[in-house]
């Protein structure tokens, strides 16, 4: 038996085609998952007054309420703008996943699917979210990190830029970690993924450019200490 699957985990998924509600909560159910479907965004907002789930995974294309309106509300609610979410959409277009991604959702999944990929992208992200509660004791060094006017605390996880806190995804955060602390090397898109990887986040090459694009524009002014070397990949100037 999985040891991650010990306990069972809430699912929330919602998409209006009945097969992919019927395929999802088959496998997530056969795997230990306690799953609740919903076909509408409207269906999704009445089941989160009473259920609080540890992971939703969201269609785009729905009826009444869409799914990026949707995420939106979600991102809003103190309630659960911490609850990860998994984009499942046949939007595939790199401007739909970057909206997505921006709006505050820690994974896109285009349509058509794996699902044992899937399950493991759900998997990973709900180990990074018990994790993220002892993630500073998993850095390697709890020091302040400097990159030009940017501070690295990581015993609060979190970046300042003239002392103005920036909010970051945990998946933007470990990559600005990565680079922070190998600060002025450069590193592919495959490198700076596995490093990530490793630190239990599933994410792609493709996905890595998406991560950099939100981070360098929460960084503002200062989006420039992270430089594109072209065909290679990514570097922190400090």
């Amino acid at each position: 038996m999985n040891n991650f699957i010990a306990f069972k985990k809430n699912l929330l998924v919602i998409d209006d085609e009945e097969d992919i509600l019927d395929l999802l909560k088959f496998q997530f159910s056969n795997r230990g998952f306690r799953v609740t479907c919903a076909d509408t965004g409207e269906k999704a907002l009445k089941i989160l007054k009473t259920q609080t789930p540890d992971l939703i995974i969201l269609d785009l294309m729905l009826p009444g309420i869409d799914g990026l309106e949707l995420l939106k509300l979600l991102m809003s609610n103190p309630k659960t703008s911490n609850i990860p979410v998994i984009i499942l959409s046949a939007k595939n277009e790199e401007t739909d996943i970057v909206i997505g991604m921006e709006l505050g959702a820690s994974d896109y999944v285009t349509k058509p699917f794996s699902v044992k990929v899937l399950i493991s992208r759900a998997r990973a992200l709900l180990r990074s979210s018990m994790d993220s509660i002892g993630d500073d004791d998993q850095d390697e060094s709890n020091e302040m990190i400097y990159a030009g006017d940017l501070v690295l605390n990581p015993k609060q996880l979190k970046i300042t830029a003239k002392e103005k806190s920036i909010e970051l995804t945990q998946v933007e955060y470990k990559i600005f970690s990565f680079l922070a602390r190998n600060l002025g090397n450069v590193y592919s898109r495959k490198q700076i993924a596995n490093a990530i990887h490793n630190e239990e986040f599933i994410v792609t090459e493709r996905s890595v450019d998406v991560h950099i694009y939100g981070l360098r524009k929460k960084l503002g002014e200062s989006r420039d200490c992270i430089e594109t070397i072209w065909r290679v990949g990514y570097r922190l100037k400090g």
